[in-house]
């Protein structure tokens, strides 16, 4: 009689016993998920989106708590932008706090947009994080925090890119005395301009100055100047997609007093069977200027 009784009472506290251990769950247990999709086959210049959907498959994350994405690409997919409700305007990183996102629900999706730069193969990945605190405890999967799309990118219309340059003094050159000009290229699009594909000239009046040239900045370029006062800059310093190459600035001694022009000017050369540049009206710029 008395192991029925007891055989009867454990059976009746099993599922107290178990309710109980579910209730000392951590209340912090926190699983978030992400998912990207998009295309697999992509074409050069031609833009493409992405979009990124993380959730939280647990409990709700608390409004304080900086949630974020981190974007990966391959180097051919090029330069990125990333928006999305909450998530503001991002390129690797986005980040949110609040508002609260309940239980078994989704962040607003996050969409990616890039370029494709080079044929290829290509992946993309995003990957959501949170940052712990004592009372939100670490990812209890993070396995499932990163997703990738992966495919290749097939070769477009060769294009060339559209190079500009602009030259400026910077103050006033007297004599005796110097004068300091900046030289502002940019890459105007679509492609990228790789190491030693564009170079800027200046050749100087010996008229009105006189050797030799120093170069005050020049990052990202291999810059000389020979005794007749010709500066050849040639470009060194990684890829450059759209927007503004480094700052050239140099100072020469000046000669004489009086009015004089000088020009800069950029060049595209063409590798690899791209085509030549064929908006030139920019590469060139002439400035009238005076020594006092």
């Amino acid at each position: 009689m008395q192991n029925i009784l007891g055989r009867a009472s454990l059976k009746f506290m099993l599922p107290l016993i178990t309710a109980a251990s579910l209730a000392t769950t951590p209340a912090s247990a926190v699983d978030l998920a992400n998912n990207t999709g998009g295309p697999t086959t992509l074409t050069v210049n031609v833009p493409q989106t992405f979009t990124m959907i993380a959730g939280i498959n647990t409990q709700a994350l608390p409004a304080s708590v900086q949630k974020k994405i981190k974007i990966t690409t391959s180097l051919n997919l090029g330069s990125l932008s990333a928006t999305g409700s909450g998530w503001g305007s991002c390129t690797t990183v986005c980040a949110r706090t609040a508002p609260i996102i309940s239980a078994i629900a989704s962040f607003p999706t996050l969409t990616v947009t890039v370029t494709p730069t080079a044929p290829g193969p290509f992946k993309i990945c995003g990957t959501i994080s949170f940052v712990p605190n004592p009372s939100t405890g670490p990812d209890t999967l993070p396995a499932n925090d990163q997703s990738c799309v992966s495919g290749t990118v097939n070769p477009g219309a060769l294009l060339p890119p559209d190079l500009a340059i602009k030259k400026a003094l910077v103050g006033m050159p007297t004599f005796p005395g110097s004068a300091t000009f900046r030289l502002t290229s940019f890459n105007g699009g679509p492609v990228v301009v790789n190491n030693s594909q564009a170079k800027i000239t200046d050749s100087l009046d010996p008229g009105a100055f006189t050797g030799p040239v120093t170069f005050l900045s020049s990052v990202g370029w291999n810059c000389s100047a020979t005794v007749g006062l010709n500066i050849s800059c040639l470009k060194t310093g990684g890829p450059q997609g759209v927007g503004t190459f480094p700052l050239i600035i140099f100072t020469v001694k000046t000669k004489m007093k009086g009015n004089f022009k000088n020009q800069g000017k950029v060049t595209y050369i063409p590798s690899g069977g791209q085509p030549a540049e064929t908006v030139l009206g920019n590469n060139t710029d002439l400035i009238a200027f005076t020594i006092n």
